[in-house]
């Protein structure tokens, strides 16, 4: 599987919302995951300074990425594949 780095800008985000977007993306991974899809939501990374939080996912395509993101109701900025150093 490749890594998917999905960037989102979450203007006047509170905790407490960023708490849900996270949860709906594990959620909607774990549900794509069932029926044979290959994703696994991986960690976030949020920089309240620019409002802009990254998002890695495990996945077979960037197509499978977008659609989990869509069906969360996710905003995102674009979808890049990407490099996990840590896990290296």
């Amino acid at each position: 599987m490749r890594v998917y780095l999905v960037e989102r800008e979450l203007a006047g985000v509170t905790m407490a919302r960023l708490a849900q977007v996270l949860e709906a993306e594990a959620r909607s991974a774990a549900e794509a995951s069932r029926p044979g899809g290959r994703i696994r939501y991986v960690r976030s990374i949020f920089i309240p300074e620019d409002a802009r939080c990254f998002c890695l996912f495990e996945a077979e395509n960037e197509a499978l990425v977008r659609a989990v993101n869509q069906r969360a109701r996710l905003p995102f900025d674009r979808i890049v594949e990407a490099l996990d150093l840590g896990s290296l």
